[in-house]
């Protein structure tokens, strides 16, 4: 029986020699066009670890090593586009070979940095689902006697969401009750849905003042869920009492209008993942009774 590497030495010879009745043999590479050689595929290309500032892409790559030999992986390089822009590149961690005609799936983890996907291109937003493009390229170790080294090109497309946090609003503040020895009351949160995905609000850590002393801090879990661009509504219910906080704060009660600040976290759902989004807002609001 013969060995492959008699067989391309045939081949070299059968090229020269049978060149003029043929009209020549234009490259090696036709001459070994139908035999086997290694394939590569995309198989995965799942999201995993979203947050406000990133993703993970972990790609699956399926290897066939059609030869009696194991293939060392030299390599295996990424680049990621949207709109013809690329804005990552980088290579996975060596994955040892793949087995002697056998088949092996090798792990390519991807970040994609938010930051940097918005500067690399201009037209993305964040709330946008947006397509990507990622071409790798796989090197692998053939030995001499199988045609050397190859370099196989693959390319997977799909899509990856650049998620925006929700938008809090402070729309009222009201008084059922205000006296120097107790005051209970409302606040009325705002929550709108600036992506273009369902997001639904799983819990509410928060922290919120008036006049710059704490009156209210709990953990909220009654949320609502979000459909692309809905807003809702999240009621903070106010029971202090003013004479712990100071004659100030009393009168600052009794006003038309106060400063306020809102701290905390927010965890958001979506068919992208979850995340946690920090909460860090100030600013003026109406106060009614």
């Amino acid at each position: 029986m013969l060995t492959r590497a008699p067989v391309l030495a045939m081949l070299f010879v059968a090229c020269g020699a049978i060149g003029a009745a043929l009209g020549g043999c234009s490259t090696l590479e036709s001459a070994l066009a139908g035999l086997d050689r290694p394939t590569a595929r995309v198989v995965g290309a799942d999201l995993k670890g979203l947050t406000i500032d990133g993703v993970s892409i972990d790609f699956d790559v399926e290897v066939k090593n059609p030869y009696r030999v194991p293939l060392p992986v030299g390599s295996l390089q990424y680049a990621l586009a949207s709109e013809g822009r690329q804005f990552l590149a980088g290579s996975a961690p060596s994955q040892g070979s793949i087995p002697a005609r056998g088949v092996k799936t090798l792990s390519a983890p991807v970040t994609v940095r938010f930051g940097d996907l918005l500067a690399a291109v201009q037209t993305v937003r964040p709330g946008k689902v947006i397509p990507y493009k990622a071409d790798l390229t796989l090197g692998l170790d053939v030995p001499d006697e199988f045609g050397g080294p190859v370099s196989l090109p693959i390319s997977k497309e799909g899509s990856l969401p650049v998620p925006a946090p929700p938008r809090i609003d402070v729309r009222d503040i009201s008084w059922d009750e205000l006296s120097y020895t107790s005051a209970k009351g409302k606040v009325v949160l705002g929550i709108t849905n600036l992506n273009e995905f369902e997001a639904a609000l799983t819990g509410l850590n928060y922290s919120f003042g008036l006049g710059g002393k704490t009156v209210a801090k709990a953990k909220a879990s009654k949320l609502p869920s979000l459909g692309a661009g809905e807003s809702g509504e999240l009621v903070i219910p106010l029971s202090i009492r003013p004479i712990d906080l100071g004659m100030a704060v009393f009168n600052m009660l009794q006003g038309s209008e106060t400063s306020y600040t809102l701290k905390g976290d927010m965890g958001v759902k979506t068919p992208f993942g979850a995340f946690d989004v920090p909460i860090d807002q100030s600013g003026r609001s109406g106060m009614s009774r």
